[in-house]
C-alpha cells in the first residue's frame, strides 16, 4: 500500500515499527476536532521514561525537549436536536 504520509521508525517495544506521521499546527488539530463538535478534555506530550536515560541519553534529551507523540482525549458533544447514538432525540 502506497503511505503519502512520511514514516518514521519506532523503537518504542523493542520491535521496530514502521509509523505514518504528520505534523501540524495545534490549533489546526484542536479547531478540526472543534468544528465536527468534540470538546478536548485532556491534551498529553508523554514524556520518555528514565530508563531511557542510560541506554540513549542523546534521544532521551530529544524527546524530553521534543516530544513524538501527542494524545488528545475528546468528547462528542450531542446538540439538543441531535440524535442520540440510540436514535432518541437530546432534551428540547
Amino acid at each position: 500500500m502506497l503511505s503519502l504520509l512520511p514514516e518514521a521508525e519506532w523503537m518504542g517495544f523493542g520491535t521496530p515499527v514502521r509509523m505514518p506521521s504528520y505534523r501540524r499546527p495545534l490549533g489546526v488539530m484542536i479547531s478540526a476536532l472543534a468544528e465536527r463538535g468534540f470538546m478536548v478534555e485532556l491534551i498529553v506530550e508523554p514524556r520518555p521514561i528514565e530508563g531511557l536515560k542510560t541506554r540513549d541519553p542523546e534521544t532521551y534529551e530529544l524527546l524530553g525537549k521534543r516530544p513524538s507523540f501527542l494524545c488528545i482525549r475528546t468528547r462528542k458533544e450531542m446538540s439538543k436536536n441531535q440524535p442520540s447514538p440510540g436514535g432518541e432525540q437530546g432534551p428540547t
